[in-house]
């Protein structure tokens, strides 16, 4: 089964980069840390949170997980709001393997 490719951050950014990579037909895992816009993302394909209007080109799998996001990718586009970067990075290296491309 195809890998997925991860998207870290479910803002405006990561919602485009999720939708380009679904319009190319690839497997996405969005992780974010706002259950209501993951739960939107997840059900309608939408984020009118951050992206009103705007509709994914196919349905992407959500998790808030960084540990998920890490086992279920080999590459993940990193999307954070830079006053979250620092935190986040360090938190997910924990689980980020040799190999992993980011």
């Amino acid at each position: 089964m195809k890998r997925y490719i991860g998207v870290l951050g479910a803002g405006s950014f990561g919602t485009v980069i999720a939708g380009l990579l679904l319009k190319n037909k690839n497997r996405v895992l969005i992780c974010g840390n706002e259950p209501d816009c993951l739960r939107e993302i997840e059900e309608r394909q939408t984020n009118s949170r951050y992206l009103p209007g705007y509709k994914l080109a196919g349905k992407a799998d959500v998790t808030d997980s960084l540990k998920d996001l890490a086992e279920c990718c080999d590459m993940i586009f990193s999307v954070l709001p830079a006053g979250a970067l620092r935190d986040v990075m360090k938190e997910i290296g924990n689980y980020l393997r040799t190999d992993h491309i980011i």
